[in-house]
């Protein structure tokens, strides 16, 4: 222990027994004591205030300047921090492309099984191209919308086929090829412009890209994908407004919409916003375009705004198309649009108006027979006959596959007759698969057995491999996943194949 101490009026060291400082003449109190080192601070008492004094000012100062600075650190020292700010849409809109013939080179996504592991997106050789992408929303031929996490945050992306990223926002990305129109956040685009900034449109929500619910300062009403308004409604302060039509027939010279406007339930004009029923708190449900059970009775609305009852004779699967001469045929009955007449259903032939532009650029015509309880289908190719019309349904491809078959000089369709799904040449009007088990009109591929085997058929390149039976078969656009268990069914995998049979990918 030290024998010294200091004077606590000038620090003078002394010894511990010292009762008078020698420096400054002062008495020393006994219980003072300290180990400092000496810190000279002149022989003055100024020196000592000057010195608190500017201790004081210091740390007033600092204080000041923590208090004035305090906000959130700077990205470069914070990783979760997310200063990103996406361009204009505008500026990006110009060089997104939907290209509907696009299938060779379309990038394909692929994940392993365990769910921890994000997607990737490969090309047709397997060759990983876009990695650790969070969640594939969509793709649509020549482009990708995929999220990421950065920074963990979520950013959504529109990625074209060479990876390259076309756009980059932290707002949902929606996109409509039926009217090439864009959702990107609550912003509304189309034909290369923003429509109505002024207006928020709920991006939680379906929509059929054609009329979209929208929310502004003072209204909310229901807007159409040119930007066009009708039906609108004052928001209150615990607002609940849904456009629950999801389904709109573009031949149709009228569309009726169904709304939930603060739990009261209403069927208006799409285009003119004029209410045609008003059904207060009682739930509407849509069937099909223009077509709602409302308080347990079928009802069609026709192009004149008149509601038109019918007892279908199946209640729950109502079978239902648009015809032409503002016909349609609900179960096996068919109605004029405009009046609240049926048709007479002994013998009728009409031309469907779906697929009416695939059916005019390849000369194909689908044909109609109703009689009494029965309603089949046939088929004409250049107006000669080539299916009876015995079919329970014919099945179109997709545009984009249909036009990408014939570019191969090909017609293919998938004909349904008694629940019995087989492929139909066209062209050569004969059968080329039995028994598919799987298919769908956006997929080249057709799953099908043949003595107990499990076999894949490719309708371009007119080749099938077999895969084992005990295995689940995801059929997509230009490839489709292989799914194996283990014998135990407790783990499985996935093998990704391109539109070549190619095994590109083996998941884990």
């Amino acid at each position: 222990m030290s024998k010294y101490r200091r004077c606590p009026h000038c620090n003078n060291k002394v010894l511990k027994e010292t009762v008078i400082c020698p420096k400054c003449n002062r008495l020393l109190d006994s219980q003072i004591t300290t180990n400092e080192p000496k810190i000279d601070y002149g022989e003055e008492k100024s020196s000592n205030k000057f010195i608190i004094l500017v201790l004081l000012i210091i740390t007033l100062l600092i204080i000041g300047g923590i208090y004035y600075y305090k906000k959130p650190l700077p990205t470069t020292q914070n990783n979760n921090q997310d200063n990103f700010v996406a361009k204009p849409f505008l500026e990006s809109i110009n060089i997104i492309k939907y290209n509907s013939s696009y299938i060779e080179n379309k990038l394909i996504p692929v994940k392993d099984y365990s769910s921890e592991k994000p997607f990737k997106l490969i090309d047709k050789n397997g060759q990983v191209i876009v990695k650790d992408i969070a969640k594939y929303i969509a793709d649509y031929n020549s482009f990708h919308i995929i999220a990421k996490n950065v920074n963990n945050n979520v950013h959504y992306f529109i990625i074209d086929n060479n990876g390259e990223t076309l756009y980059e926002t932290k707002d949902n990305i929606k996109y409509y090829p039926n009217t090439d129109s864009w959702l990107i956040g609550n912003n509304l685009y189309n034909n290369k412009k923003l429509i109505n900034e002024n207006i928020n449109i709920d991006n939680t929500k379906e929509y059929n890209g054609y009329y979209f619910s929208y929310v502004s300062d003072t209204e909310q009403g229901i807007i159409d994908y040119k930007g066009n308004v009708s039906y609108k409604s004052t928001p209150k302060k615990y607002n609940h407004f849904v456009l629950e039509t999801n389904i709109i027939n573009p031949h149709q010279n009228e569309h009726y919409c169904l709304l939930n406007d603060n739990y009261n339930y209403l069927i208006v004009n799409c285009k003119t916003g004029e209410i045609i029923l008003d059904n207060q708190n009682k739930k509407i449900k849509e069937i099909a375009p223009n077509l709602f059970n409302i308080n347990d009775k079928t009802l069609y609305i026709n192009n004149l705004g008149e509601f038109v009852e019918f007892n279908p004779e199946r209640k729950k699967d109502i079978y239902y198309e648009y015809l032409d001469n503002n016909q349609m045929i609900i179960d096996t009955a068919a109605y004029d649009n405009n009046t609240n007449e049926k048709q007479d259903i002994n013998s009728i032939e009409l031309r469907s108006l779906n697929n009416k532009n695939i059916e005019n650029k390849l000369n194909v015509q689908k044909t109609y027979c109703l009689n009494i309880n029965t309603l089949n289908f046939g088929l004409k190719y250049n107006n000669e006959e080539i299916i009876p019309c015995n079919s329970s349904d014919i099945i179109y491809f997709d545009t984009s596959i249909m036009e990408y078959i014939a570019s191969y000089n090909k017609l293919y369709l998938i004909i349904n007759s008694n629940k019995e799904y087989y492929l139909f040449d066209v062209k050569n009007n004969k059968v080329l698969i039995n028994n598919i088990t799987q298919a769908t009109p956006s997929s080249i591929f057709i799953e099908y057995k043949d003595n107990n085997k499990k076999l894949i058929y490719n309708i371009i390149a007119d080749e099938t491999i077999e895969v084992p039976v005990n295995t689940l078969i995801e059929l997509h656009n230009n490839y489709f996943v292989v799914e194996k268990f283990s014998n135990n069914k407790s783990s499985t995998n996935r093998e990704y194949y391109n539109y070549e049979f190619k095994n590109i990918y083996l998941g884990e």
